[in-house]
Formats: C-alpha cells, sequence, structure tokens
C-alpha cells in the first residue's frame, strides 16, 4: 500500500507556509512530488502514533490529527523547497579527503554557523516536529534524526 498524501496541491498553495515564498515559483507536478516525499517522512515521523483510520482513504478520522498531520506535511514540504535538500543527499555527504587534501564534510551553507549549516541539511523541518510534537504524534523526547513508526486501527 502507498503511503497516505497527507497533504493536497490545495493545501500547500494555502499554506501559511508559502508565505515566505518556499515553493512559489515551483511547478504542480514537482511541489505535488515533494508532498509525497513530504508525506513519506511525516508518516515515518509518527509510526508509533496511535490513531483511528478511515479504511478507505487511510487518513485519520480525527479532524484535529488529520489538520497536523496536513500542516506537518506542508511544512515539510516547505523545507524541502526551502533547503533543496528533498532527497537527503546532503546528510549523507561523507567528509572528502583526496590525497593529503582534506575538504572536511560537504556544506551547502554559505559560510554560516555550525548550527545553522546543520539546520540546512537536515532533511527533517524543524517546524514540521513542532507541529507533530505539539498534536502528540511523536514522542517529545525523540531528536530530528530519529524515526519513529506509525500505527492506525
Amino acid at each position: 500500500m502507498a503511503a497516505p498524501l497527507f497533504a493536497t496541491l490545495s493545501d500547500f498553495k494555502s499554506s501559511e507556509f508559502t508565505e515566505d515564498d518556499s515553493g512559489a515559483d515551483l511547478t504542480d507536478s514537482v511541489t505535488l512530488n515533494m508532498l509525497r516525499r513530504a508525506s513519506r517522512v511525516i508518516g515515518d515521523l509518527t509510526k508509533t502514533a496511535y490513531y483511528v483510520t478511515d479504511p478507505d482513504t487511510h487518513l485519520p478520522e480525527d479532524e484535529r490529527i488529520r489538520d497536523a498531520l496536513r500542516d506537518a506535511t506542508c511544512a515539510q514540504a516547505a523545507w524541502f523547497a526551502i533547503t533543496g535538500n528533498a532527497s537527503g543527499w546532503q546528510v549523507a555527504m561523507p567528509p572528502v579527503e583526496l590525497g593529503p587534501l582534506d575538504l572536511g564534510k560537504m556544506r551547502s551553507g554559505s559560510g554560516g554557523s555550525d548550527a545553522q549549516d546543520e539546520a540546512k541539511t537536515s532533511r527533517i523541518s524543524p517546524e514540521a516536529v513542532q507541529i507533530l510534537k505539539s498534536a502528540d504524534l511523536m514522542n517529545q523526547a525523540v531528536g530530528y534524526g530519529i524515526t519513529l513508526g506509525f500505527w492506525s486501527a
């Protein structure tokens, strides 16, 4: 079974997460692809959350949970647009060495602090995590890099 799509194209376009023009110039097909990827990420982050789902749509029956998953998915898709890191390749880049030349870990940042550079290369949106935690869909003790599970009845 394919992962449910927690947010639609119209959800994303009308969300608060496009106010900073993150994704404003993307085509609908690229945005839809980002929403699919974002839905998979959000599904992974909420694997241990328990909620009842509709048997046909596989979406939560509870509107509060559905809204949180939608908002987190839109935040995650916007994060992909802002960071350009939808595939996660920037996180997986090992240190680069060529003989005696050591270039260290590849970064996409523009000379910001280590914390800023780490945030830019993280595949997980901090705002999506905050939304999920606020809705009790994600363990409060889990960091961004650890994925949880998702349960449904």
